[in-house]
């Protein structure tokens, strides 16, 4: 079942980026749903009594990274607070420290209404759902989410249940980045846009050296990263990896069809050689290991970082207009694969999904919840979260939308709503009539062939044990050691993998086979 998920993925993906989009507005005044607040499926439908006021249901979502979201004064949550006759509070932290947080709220008994979490097979989760924290919405979800069904297969939910129960709604989601290289230092410093790791390397080392801003001051990186590596992850894939060293525990398959580690795929040594060669001659900033998101985010809105990982709609919508207001001749273009030895280069793994939105069995209302959520996958909702509403952030004419900027930016909505984040269609929509945006699309076309994880919601037995063994980020902060250090790659980072193994590797890598062939 695990496996064929990989194709089944790839098929409803595709099927999303090629549905047109039917914008409607119709919205149903005279009646409401009125909701068990047992938990139970069933659901009555009664008339508004005239001169009636139905209270709004108020209920809770906690979601990383929403730390300015303003639910009393946001655009789009006070018109679905008015749709649907809600009142959406936010709970949310910083990313560098929402698991605590979000753990704080299981350990008191006081879990948000609704969850969007990384879902089974991360942080407690599996065990959370046996214990009850959420509610099983097997039942529910096949009643109340028309509109979500269309747009995730069967598969990827079986995938996602634990012992037959279906504890969160996953949000498909292709990694739609792309690399986004400053030709204006380019044109300034008479450089191509590399094709490989050499030329790679060759330009990174201009750009930190060769004051490509032309402000006569050396202020400028070659290249930046977050700590986990991810948005280096190009580098890695011009070595034939599927994915940073930051984690063991996103498996591939190995020459046998066996699951594997990431941490041993071929090339993993070779790739890390390279990034503590970068490291070392200072072209890679020197502050990586402790760059979380949003720091990564800043420095590049900075306009003193050469190459950058971006998402095709937020390179054109945001990011390149960010730069400019530091650096007004910021001009970014698009790198494409920089291929390896051999001309190799391997495109990252991908889940199919990202985040899962889960329903706290304390909730009074969860069918309320779950409509709101299928709203988001409407046609409707759909243009909601892309684009505003219709007169303020957006004018159509003859089916073609046209959005406001200046409006978009006033409400921060430039790549779309938050709430994007946590139920959104795959289909790559990227709206103007900016030049780079055919070749963007075209790109995305690829991502829709995967490759995907073959096992993305397992998780062994002992990993809760291993990890407090091995202590927290184990493999991340001894990859970071090893690039930033000062001795031989070779021979350390055979140390560290003997040293993974021993202390519960390999226990892991024989308990998540057991799993997937139990699954398959």
């Amino acid at each position: 079942m695990i496996r064929n998920s990989k194709k089944m993925v790839a098929v409803v993906l595709l099927t999303c980026m090629v549905l047109s989009y039917v914008f409607t507005g119709c919205i149903k005044t005279n009646e409401v749903e009125t909701q068990s607040t047992t938990g139970s499926s069933n659901t009555q439908t009664t008339q508004v009594k005239q001169g009636e006021t139905e209270k709004p249901y108020e209920f809770s979502i906690f979601r990383s990274t929403w730390t300015d979201l303003n639910e009393d004064t946001d655009l789009i949550i006070k018109e679905l607070n008015k749709k649907f006759n809600i009142k959406i509070k936010i709970l949310t932290a910083p990313y560098e420290t929402w698991v605590e947080k979000y753990n704080i709220y299981v350990t008191s008994g006081d879990v948000p209404d609704l969850s969007v979490t990384t879902g089974p097979g991360t942080m407690n989760f599996n065990a959370w759902a046996k214990q009850g924290i959420y509610i099983d919405i097997n039942d529910l979800y096949k009643k109340h989410c028309p509109n979500i069904q269309k747009y995730i297969s069967d598969d990827i939910i079986e995938a996602h249940k634990i012992n037959g129960g279906l504890y969160g709604i996953p949000k498909p989601s292709l990694s739609d980045t792309t690399v986004a290289i400053r030709a204006d230092w380019l044109k300034n410093l008479n450089l191509s846009i590399p094709k490989n790791l050499d030329d790679l390397y060759a330009v990174l080392k201009v750009f930190k050296e060769n004051d490509p801003d032309g402000n006569k001051q050396d202020d400028t990186y070659g290249l930046c990263s977050e700590d986990t590596l991810n948005t280096i992850d190009f580098i890695f894939g011009a070595f034939g990896v599927h994915c940073p060293p930051n984690v063991a525990t996103n498996w591939i398959t190995d020459e046998n069809g066996k699951l594997t580690s990431n941490l041993l795929e071929p090339g993993v040594k070779d790739a890390i050689k390279y990034v503590t060669k970068l490291y070392r001659d200072k072209i890679l900033d020197q502050e990586w290991m402790i760059t979380k998101s949003q720091a990564y985010v800043d420095k590049i809105h900075t306009g003193k970082v050469g190459i950058s990982k971006t998402g095709f709609l937020t390179m054109i919508a945001d990011t390149e207009s960010k730069i400019k207001a530091n650096d007004p001749d910021c001009e970014l273009s698009i790198m494409e694969n920089v291929v390896g030895p051999e001309g190799k280069y391997v495109r990252p793994m991908q889940k199919g999904f990202y985040m899962v939105s889960s329903i706290s069995s304390k909730s009074k209302q969860p069918e309320k919840i779950l409509e709101f959520l299928d709203y988001l996958m409407s046609d409707e909702g759909d243009t909601l979260i892309r684009y505003g509403i219709k007169g303020i952030t957006y004018t159509e004419e003859n089916g073609k939308i046209t959005v406001n900027k200046e409006e978009l930016k006033k409400y921060a909505m430039e790549s779309g709503h938050k709430f994007k984040q946590i139920l959104q269609r795959t289909a790559l929509v990227i709206p103007g009539d900016d030049t780079r945006i055919p070749q963007l699309l075209e790109m995305a076309q690829v991502l829709y062939e995967g490759p995907f994880y073959p096992a993305p919601t397992l998780q062994p037995q002992s990993l809760k044990d291993v990890t407090t063994k091995q202590g927290p980020d184990f493999v991340k902060n001894s990859v970071a050691a090893i690039i930033t250090g000062n001795g031989d790659v070779d021979s350390e980072w055979d140390i560290f993998i003997k040293q993974w193994r021993e202390t519960g590797g390999d226990q892991l890598i024989k308990e998540i086979n057991e799993l997937y062939d139990a699954n398959k």
